[in-house]
């Protein structure tokens, strides 16, 4: 199973020795099935904010909050249009931060850089404490975060609509076309707070449906691999 949307030539070749290989997304020239990614639900699980200290609440809340390495234009865009929405604090948003890397030579974005990623604990205080977490997938391929977190069950996930298969895994998640359409959704939910929840609590639903336990159940079951020998996967 490749759990990654990055496959050189050295990988794809060395699967072609393999009977059956699964991954994340269709690759021209590899014959393979197909598995989503998975979360792990006991190290991406919420933090209340009551739990959260005042410091961790400044650190790590806002009303929107991006997680990702600045891959391609399309993301800076992105960013830039929550930055222009700023100025008008009666909108809704009132706060936005950027983590990842990549993002320090930008002329803008940089002043709402975190100034680092936010990985494993991190990444669940920032997605337990921001009402919204936006993603744009690079190169339209799945990531791990379309399960991260929703896992967490604390923020609403919104994502482009080009990001293949998302939909079909969450088929009410909001999705956008472009930066404008984003904002606008961010600001609709930011104000729709009892929506907003529900979208959250539904999500969280189907993502435990695709925890790394589950995932290797449903290979062992295609393998034909018994209950003894599942375990020691």
């Amino acid at each position: 199973w490749w759990e990654d949307n990055n496959l050189d030539w050295s990988v794809h070749n060395a699967m072609q020795g393999y009977d059956k290989v699964y991954t994340m997304q269709k690759i021209k020239g590899l014959e393979h099935l197909h598995m989503p990614m998975g979360c792990d639900k006991d190290i991406y699980s919420g933090y209340p904010l009551s739990v959260l200290t005042e410091q961790e609440k400044n650190q790590y809340g806002a009303d929107v909050s991006f997680i990702g390495t600045l891959r391609d234009r399309g993301r800076l865009n992105l960013v830039e249009e929550f930055i222009k929405n700023l100025g008008n604090k009666e909108e809704g948003i009132k706060e936005f931060k950027i983590w990842g890397n990549g993002w320090q030579n930008t002329e803008y974005a940089r002043y709402y850089w975190m100034q680092k990623p936010a990985y494993f604990d991190e990444f669940v205080k920032v997605c337990s404490a921001s009402k919204i977490v936006i993603n744009e997938h690079y190169a339209n391929s799945p990531n791990d975060k379309d399960f991260l977190i929703p896992c967490v069950g604390k923020a609403l996930y919104i994502v482009d609509s080009n990001s293949l298969g998302t939909k079909q895994i969450y088929p009410m998640i909001p999705t956008f076309q472009n930066a404008k359409e984003c904002v606008e959704l961010c600001k609709y939910y930011l104000t729709n707070e009892e929506e907003r929840l529900k979208l959250v609590a539904e999500m969280q639903t189907i993502a435990y449906e695709y925890t790394y336990y589950n995932q290797f159940k449903k290979i062992a079951k295609e393998l034909n691999i018994g209950n003894e020998n599942a375990r020691s996967l």
